[in-house]
This record gives structure tokens, C-alpha cells and sequence, in this order.
């Protein structure tokens, strides 16, 4: 195909020989002069532009239509002095002939010279605006790409003089080319014209945009709230100054005038205000934002898990509606007693996570939302935060050969699992049975692989997992059918967690159970939030459990603060030395840790994450530490003379501290006992226990704890 630039050089240069004029054609946008005077019918013959151009007011070959003041209608003709003419000298008969060959080949495809594809600009609209307002470009050619398409905002000084500009923000190409989107740089003032540069050249509109000083919202956070919510609100051309107000609006309705900076400032959401955009007004200036503001609706109470429990316990109130970005919008109350903006663990926009406050009384529970209220259905018992007596209220013998080792309660406190390794499967006791009939409370026997160590429940009521270290898996259990249907309960496949996994927890937020394995420097994560749609994916995989240059290669026991946030284990390291380790669980990395007995097991950890309580079971040692994570010290030791402590729990509510232990001085009889964690001091006498009495839980509102007598078979309730 012939290029078009030759043909237009011919024609060009016979009309240079004949006017002496001569033309550049580096460009797309190439001049269309006078070539021929014809004085007799006073006609100016021009150069003919190609197909798709027109010849403008200012002689130059742009790609387009005829301009709205000229008329063409002939193939082949061009617009001139507002109207069409057509060549007619005979010297350009071999120009014409080039002509031609153009427009055979424009007929033939695209243009192949990269000289016909200058970016051009016909206008822009609108023709004032603020900083970081947004502009719409009309022109042709630009470049396909938004980065390949540089624009500026120029300033014109009073002798026509124009600066390099200021970089534009481009936010959209159209697909044809002929329109750019762009917001109006920062800094820029002024008046001038737009520039836009490709990689094929420039172009400069002929009209100037005026930079005003109208207000510009540019984002505001929240992007959703209610009634009262806080509202920082960034731009440009606010007010800093109380004698002109920033009046503001959410949809119409005024809010309190915002205060700050020229570039910031902040409101509160009105009452009655619906979803829609956020305007500020300066003066007689005002500007609006491009994204609306919602406005989160009336909340609602679905359910409440658990649907009893202590002052302090964790509650889950599910709805809808409530305010996640702004927590402290949230106002929870217990039968009129209101949970403290500190007690609100957990914000979601269909879940709450509280602690039952003081003064709490039976009763529904409400949620106000931004002046919008809403009320349980069903009432929520408040129980005794621990059990008063401290005595063994009932026995349930398991049978020859059961060997208990791991226990977890429900999450509705009635169900207690057992992992029985001497019968590979777990046991499920009826807690309501009790004390009345413990020879009927165990209600369900589910198999599982050889010898379960660890189980442990999940918040919401959903799963039980249980650690098998001889088969090196976790097996996860459906709850709803641990009893209903103990043949088909397996909710998924069992998860390989190589390594020996033992002991198990799960953090109070149910998002990750903890897996510890046995001699091991690992340990193992499970993402809960996995398990009802990709079980066999929800393994996180190991973190090493590392002491400066030492490793923890034997786990015992764990325990979560009740935000979710810190853990704590007891293990031996390397060097044989018994470890109690701090762990944050955000980071996922160990914030301290120090060598405190000869055999550390059952261990606790304080409702807010600060003191751990850790049983020393070694020979000789008789005692329980209580460690100081912030000042990283030991607080103090407390001593149990003749008696070698095993398991361990708080309280759910943190006040008392129980203990089961071998009596070295009885055979190995087993005691429990309890202490007062503010005090150190010791609460009642020490309770007689069965033989082997290790593992220790409390049900989740704390009216019952539970002991499990490995040597035995048996399990106790302390009521």
C-alpha cells in the first residue's frame, strides 16, 4: 500500500514550486493553503485533506468531520470559507492522481503512518472547576492506555505566556480514543490551557480552564454509619477559620459545621440523614462528594450464643445492622446493665462479641445503634460466675479401659467431650444429667483413631476436633450430631497434622484452633473460618516455637487471653529446661518467654493477656508460678506443700485459679484446689479427687468444672 505521506509530499511540493511556499509534515496535523487563486470566479482552491479529515478555520487537515459552520458534499471534496470547492488548476492533475491512490488506500485499511495519529483536543467541559474535580477531554487519538496519556493543566500569565503545567490524574480512556477523564492535579491554580501528550506527540487546547476555589471533597472515611458517627472528610479549599463556617450536609441534611484544616475536616453523622452524597459549603461555594454515604439501618437481634452464663462470660449476638467501623456506636446492654465500650471484643456488622457486665440480670439483650434499638426475643440467663462450693457433685465412671485424657465442654455448657485413648473414640456426657443419674450421662460414643489426646469445641457450636498423635491427624466432628447421630458425625475427612499432634485449644474468637505436637519445635494452625467450605485446605501450616538459640521440642498445654490475641504453652526446650512461652497470635511470634520449673503442664493465662499461672509438675517442685508478661518477671510462686500440680484453669471470669495435683504424701491420691488469683491465697480446703486427676475444664459460664481421672477411668463434676 502506498503511504499517504508520500502522496501529500507530491502535492505539497508542486504547490511549494508554484506559491514558493513549503510545508512540514512531521506531524498528523498538516496545513491545507491556498494553492490556486481563480480571480475570474473568485475561488481558492486548496490542498484535499484525506478521508476522515476536515480542513479547519485555521488551514490545517484535522481528522473529523467538517466544522458546524461549513458544509461538504462531494466525495473528495473539503471544507473551505464555509463551503465545499474542489480542485480545479491543471498543473496538480498528477497531484490529483496521488490523491487518488490515498483514498484507494484509506480504503484498503488503516493508516500505517505513526505521523497521523497526533493526539487532538476539540474542547473540555467543564470549563471551571476546583482541585480534584473531574474533567472530561473531547478530541481524537489519544493514547489506548490511561499511562500513556500525559495531561496537564497549564497557567497563561498576562503576556500569553504559558508555564510547563501540573501532571493530571487520568482516570478513564474511552474505547474509541476521542475522550479522557481526568481530575484537576493538587496544587493547581489559575488560568490556562489542557495539554496532552502521547507517545506519538502533543496537542494543546485552544480554550483555557479556570482553576477555581470552590471546595473538593475527596474522600471521606467512614464510608458508612449511623446517626452520631464521626466523619473525617479530605479535599481541598476548606475553611480553617470559625468566622467561615464549613456548613455540611449528608443527603440534604445539615450536620454540625466541620472543623480542621484547609485539607481536612471532620463532622458527625445528623439524625435523619439517609444514604446518599456528603456536601461542604464555604461561603457561597460548595462541592460534593462522588461516592455516597451509607447509612447503616435500624439493628436486629437474631440469636445469642450461649444463651446462659456468668458476669464476664463471652456472649455472640448475631443480627444485622450493626456499626463495624465506628465500634463505640455500639451500645450493648444486659436487662438495663450496659456492657463498657472496652467489653466490646468483637465488631462485625452481623456479630457482636461481648462480656456480660456487672449489674447484668436475666433478661433479654438490647443493641442501639445510632439512636436505633433493637431487643432480643428470647432472654438470657445470668448464672453464678464459678462454682460456689468447690466440691465434687458428681462421679461418671467411663468404664475399664478408658483412660481420659482431653476435655472440652459445649458451647451451651451442656455437653462434656472426653478423649478416651484406651478406646480410641471420644465420649460425650450429658451435663444435665447430672448430679441426678451419672450412671446414664454418657450419651454418645463416637470412634476415632488410636489413642485421642487433645478436643476442644468451637464458640459458635459447630465443631469438636480431636488430636490423634499415633495416627498424626485432627479429627473434626459435625457438634449438631455428636449426639442425634454419633455413626455420621464426621464432618469432613481427618487433617493430616504430621508430627504427633496432643494437645489442642481454640482461640475465643473461633477463628484458629492451636495445634501442639509431641517433641516437636512446631506448632500447628487451623483456620476455622475454613472448615465448612474447604476442610481438606484449612491447615495454616507450622510456626516454630524458638527460644533465642533453643527450641521448644515438647508441648504441654495451652491457653488464649480472651481477646484472642495472646497465647500461652508450656514446653521443654533443648537444653531440658521446663519453658513457660508468650505468644502473639496477630504477629504470629513469640513476645517472651522464661525457664520457671523442672516440668511445666497445665498453664493459664489472665481474661486480658497480662499473667499466666503455670503448674510444675516436677519432682520436688510443689508450687504453681505466676508470671508477669508486661514486666516480664515472675510475680510470685505459690506454694502447695506435698502435692505436684498438673492440671490448671482459671475462672472463665479470671477470679480463681483450680488445680488438680498428686498428693505425694497419700500414694498419689489426687486433690484439687483453689486460689484466689488477686491474692494468691487459697480458697477452702483441698478437695478429694480419684486417682490420676490431670485434665481440668470449665464449662463456658462457669457454673461447672470438670476433672478427668486418667488412672481411674473416670470423670468429675465440681459443682
Amino acid at each position: 500500500m502506498r503511504s499517504i505521506q508520500a502522496g501529500l509530499t507530491m502535492i505539497v511540493a508542486a504547490m511549494s514550486l508554484a506559491s514558493g511556499c513549503s510545508y512540514n509534515f512531521d506531524s498528523m496535523n498538516f496545513p491545507c493553503a491556498p494553492m490556486v487563486t481563480d480571480a475570474e470566479n473568485d475561488v481558492e482552491t486548496q490542498l484535499r485533506c484525506p478521508p476522515g479529515y476536515y480542513c479547519s478555520e485555521k488551514n490545517m487537515c484535522l481528522r473529523g468531520e467538517c466544522a458546524n459552520d461549513q458544509e461538504c458534499k462531494g466525495d473528495g471534496e473539503f471544507c473551505i470559507d464555509h463551503k465545499c470547492v474542489v480542485p480545479e488548476a491543471p498543473e496538480l492533475v498528477e497531484a490529483d492522481a496521488e490523491t487518488d491512490a490515498i483514498q484507494e488506500s484509506a480504503d484498503d485499511g488503516p493508516y500505517e503512518e505513526a505521523e497521523l495519529e497526533l493526539p487532538q483536543i476539540t474542547g473540555f467541559t467543564p470549563a471551571a472547576g476546583p482541585v480534584w474535580s473531574r474533567v472530561e477531554i473531547g478530541g481524537a487519538n489519544f493514547a489506548p492506555a490511561i499511562d500513556d496519556n500525559e495531561v496537564r493543566f497549564h497557567v497563561r500569565d498576562k503576556d500569553g505566556n504559558i508555564d510547563e503545567g501540573l501532571v493530571a490524574l487520568v482516570l478513564e480512556v474511552s474505547d474509541s480514543r476521542d475522550r479522557l477523564l481526568v481530575r484537576v492535579p493538587e496544587n493547581a491554580s489559575g488560568k490556562g490551557p489542557i495539554s496532552v501528550k502521547t507517545p506519538k506527540g502533543e496537542a494543546m487546547s485552544d480554550d483555557d480552564f479556570e482553576v477555581t476555589d470552590a471546595p473538593s471533597i475527596k474522600e471521606f472515611d467512614p464510608k458508612k454509619g449511623v446517626a452520631g458517627t464521626e466523619v473525617t472528610i479530605k479535599g481541598y479549599n476548606f475553611s480553617d477559620s470559625a468566622l467561615v463556617p464549613n456548613k455540611v450536609s449528608f443527603n440534604g441534611v445539615a450536620a454540625p459545621d466541620g472543623t480542621g484544616s484547609t485539607t481536612e475536616i471532620k463532622t458527625t453523622v445528623p439524625v435523619g440523614a439517609t444514604t446518599g452524597p456528603i456536601e461542604v459549603q464555604v461561603g457561597d461555594q460548595s462541592g460534593q462528594s462522588e461516592d455516597d454515604f451509607e447509612i447503616i439501618g435500624p439493628p436486629t437481634i437474631d440469636s445469642f450464643f450461649p444463651v446462659s452464663g456468668f458476669i464476664g462470660e463471652r456472649v455472640t449476638v448475631y443480627g444485622s445492622n450493626f456499626d463495624a467501623d465506628t465500634p463505640a456506636n455500639n451500645q450493648v446492654s444486659f436487662q438495663g446493665a450496659q456492657v463498657p465500650s472496652d467489653d466490646l471484643l468483637v465488631v462485625e456488622t452481623d456479630r457482636l462479641v461481648v462480656k456480660v457486665p456487672q449489674g447484668a440480670k436475666t433478661g433479654p439483650i438490647s443493641v442501639s445503634v445510632g439512636g436505633q434499638n433493637a431487643s432480643s426475643a428470647d432472654s438470657f440467663t445470668v448464672t453464678e460466675g464459678h462454682p460456689a462450693s468447690g466440691t465434687v457433685a458428681a462421679t461418671v465412671d467411663l468404664g475399664n479401659g478408658a483412660a481420659p485424657a482431653g476435655l472440652a465442654v459445649s458451647a451451651d455448657n451442656r455437653h462434656v467431650y472426653v478423649a478416651a485413648q484406651g478406646t480410641d473414640s471420644v465420649l460425650v456426657i450429658d451435663g444435665d444429667k447430672l448430679p441426678a443419674n451419672p450412671g446414664g450421662a454418657v450419651v454418645s460414643t463416637i470412634p476415632v483413631a488410636l489413642e485421642p489426646t487433645g478436643v476442644a469445641t468451637t464458640p459458635d457450636g459447630k465443631f469438636v476436633l480431636v488430636t490423634n498423635t499415633r495416627s498424626q491427624q485432627v479429627w473434626i466432628l459435625d457438634e449438631t450430631k455428636t449426639v442425634a447421630n454419633p455413626d455420621n458425625c464426621m464432618y469432613s475427612d481427618p487433617i493430616q497434622a504430621l508430627g504427633g499432634p496432643e494437645q489442642i485449644g481454640v482461640d475465643p474468637t473461633g477463628n484458629i484452633a492451636v495445634v501442639l505436637k509431641n517433641n516437636s519445635a512446631k506448632l500447628t494452625r487451623i483456620d476455622l473460618t475454613k472448615l465448612e467450605d474447604d476442610p481438606t485446605h484449612s491447615l495454616l501450616g507450622d510456626l516454630e516455637i524458638k527460644l533465642g538459640s533453643k527450641l521448644v521440642v515438647s508441648q504441654n498445654y495451652l491457653d488464649f487471653s480472651d481477646a484472642g490475641d495472646r497465647m500461652v504453652l508450656t514446653g521443654t526446650s533443648d537444653d531440658d529446661k521446663s519453658y513457660l512461652v508468650y505468644f502473639d497470635m496477630e504477629n504470629e511470634k513469640v513476645k517472651n518467654s522464661t525457664p520457671l520449673g523442672t516440668d511445666l503442664k497445665g498453664v493459664a493465662l489472665s481474661p486480658d493477656g497480662v499473667t499466666s499461672y503455670a503448674a510444675d509438675f516436677g519432682e520436688g517442685a510443689e508450687r504453681v508460678s505466676k508470671y508477669n508478661h508486661l514486666l516480664g518477671k515472675l510475680s510470685t510462686w505459690i506454694s502447695i506443700p506435698g502435692c505436684r500440680a498438673h492440671g490448671l484453669a482459671k475462672t472463665p471470669d479470671g477470679t480463681q485459679i483450680y488445680i488438680t495435683c498428686v498428693d505425694t504424701s497419700n500414694g498419689g491420691a489426687s486433690k484439687l484446689y483453689r486460689y484466689d488469683t488477686a491474692s494468691n491465697t487459697q480458697i477452702g480446703a483441698s478437695v478429694p479427687l480419684c486417682a490420676g486427676a490431670f485434665t481440668l475444664a470449665f464449662s463456658k459460664n462457669g457454673s461447672r468444672a470438670y476433672v478427668s481421672c486418667f488412672m481411674e477411668n473416670k470423670v468429675v463434676m465440681i459443682q
